[in-house]
């Protein structure tokens, strides 16, 4: 009898975890998404709410006590975010609860992109000194060269970076030159891409004259080295022509030399892949629909178990009372 109510109880403990579960896990690996206000202050109040639901309700996450012009997270680090002012990067490991200033950093912070496979990796855009990365979450930063041409007397703005959702090496910068020595005025120069995580450069799209300021880039997690850029004067793809990666993926182009031969590139036609838009399915999801299949099966092995000695005592039961 004891063995029964042992079992039982442990059949219902079970189903009440796998109840619990995937939602348990779901909460863990959200990606969050952010948005801010200015106070009056200079300070800037965060709010944030899972990725993908628009009618998910905005939670109080923290105060950055500068204006924040830019908050970028992703799906590998869910608690990880980091806000981009003028002036400086604060960084949050808890989604929000706290936020610390980065200290050192080499230059004025333009724009921010977070490595989507390597957790510590962030490549940061500057005022005057173009790409840096960091491996260590922002303790030290290493000075990324810029090989491509430059205009004597000018120094490059970096305006936007972004990582490849599949390859850490592969990292697009949007640049531009400041012309001028009393009034200086901002020329945008086009977007490189890096196929060794800003090692080397590549012209992946040359701007044309008045081409506007490219201040977001997203990167197509389908094809290879076609990227989103986002401007004020609109949304436009980017692709570069002569580049043909092989099916196995950006990085074992990368390991093998690469096969491509980067050249300017044209305007992608529209009609293909949609706008980008930020994921909202689980990375894992394979993981929690693998780990439900198991908890299943053991809670049915269980549930078994449970009835077998069930039926075992009744019989021993009706034995006894025929005797």
């Amino acid at each position: 009898m004891q063995k029964l109510a042992a079992l039982v109880a442990g059949a219902v403990l079970l189903w009440l975890s796998l109840a619990a579960g995937p939602a348990g896990l779901e909460v863990a690996a959200h990606e969050w998404e952010y948005r801010w206000e200015v106070r009056a202050d200079g300070t800037s109040q965060v709010w944030r709410r899972p990725a993908g639901e628009p009618a998910g309700d905005w939670v109080p996450a923290g105060i950055v006590p500068q204006e924040v012009v830019d908050i970028v997270s992703n799906q590998l680090q869910p608690g990880l975010a980091v806000a981009r002012t003028s002036q400086a990067l604060f960084h949050t490991q808890d989604a929000g609860r706290q936020w610390q200033q980065m200290s050192g950093l080499p230059d004025w912070p333009t724009a921010v992109a977070l490595g989507t496979e390597q957790a510590g990796l962030i490549y940061l855009g500057t005022l005057t000194g173009g790409v840096y990365r960091s491996i260590d979450a922002g303790t030290t930063w290493q000075p990324l060269p810029w090989d491509l041409e430059m205009m004597s007397g000018t120094f490059l703005e970096v305006t936007a970076l972004a990582v490849h959702p599949r390859d850490d090496d592969v990292v697009y910068a949007a640049a531009g030159h400041w012309l001028g020595s009393t009034e200086q005025s901002f020329t945008p120069s086009g977007i490189a891409v890096s196929l060794d995580a800003g090692t080397s450069w590549h012209v992946f799209y040359r701007a044309e004259l008045n081409d506007p300021r490219v201040t977001g880039l997203e990167p197509d997690p389908e094809e290879p080295l076609r990227v989103l850029a986002r401007s004020q004067e609109g949304d436009r793809w980017l692709t570069m022509e002569g580049a043909s990666l092989p099916e196995q993926g950006l990085r074992s182009a990368v390991a093998m030399g690469s096969q491509s031969h980067p050249v300017p590139a044209r305007q992608a036609d529209s009609a293909g892949v949609q706008a980008a838009g930020r994921q909202t399915a689980l990375p894992d999801s394979w993981l929690r629909h693998g780990g439900v299949l198991l908890l299943s099966v053991a809670g049915l092995v269980v549930v078994g178990a449970g009835l077998h000695w069930v039926l075992r005592w009744r019989g021993c039961s009706l034995h006894s009372l025929r005797h």
